[in-house]
């Protein structure tokens, strides 16, 4: 097997396994599920809710509950409680993360963002190309 499609295997598995994770969420307008990779390892995964302790409301009739946590985020906060660190990480997600979630993944020293479908908004995946974070849109070999 060549490395390339070696590599497309990884990157459609670590995507799946986002997918499967975002379906934890209780939001309803959109799921989101995030994975942390880092030498072949996951490291932590994390998807869209409301933070430990509160209701599982993600939405206050058409808008999204502030207190919403974003998947990259969650998954980060709970990197963050262990002894490893994002630093080298490849992060896969099923949505392009958000500007605040990119302010995020700089800081945490990721190296690449792998995500599948694309937020409405831009911002985030222009932020993290100007953080010297690589970004790739994986379109899947099935569709």
């Amino acid at each position: 097997m060549i490395e390339n499609e070696k590599e497309n295997r990884y990157k459609e598995l670590y995507l799946d396994i986002a997918l499967r994770v975002s379906q934890m969420s209780h939001c309803l307008k959109r799921k989101v599920g995030c994975v942390i990779v880092r030498d072949g390892r996951i490291l932590s995964m994390g998807w869209n809710g409301m933070p430990n302790g509160f209701d599982n409301v993600c939405e206050l009739g058409q808008e999204t509950n502030p207190e919403v946590i974003h998947a990259e985020g969650n998954a980060l906060a709970k990197l963050a409680c262990s002894t490893d660190s994002s630093e080298g990480a490849s992060v896969y997600t099923t949505t392009s993360p958000c500007v605040e979630c990119a302010k995020l993944l700089i800081q945490s020293k990721v190296n690449e963002v792998i995500f599948q479908d694309s937020y409405h908004d831009t911002m985030g995946i222009e932020l993290l190309t100007k953080g010297g974070v690589d970004v790739y849109h994986y379109n899947r070999i099935d569709e």
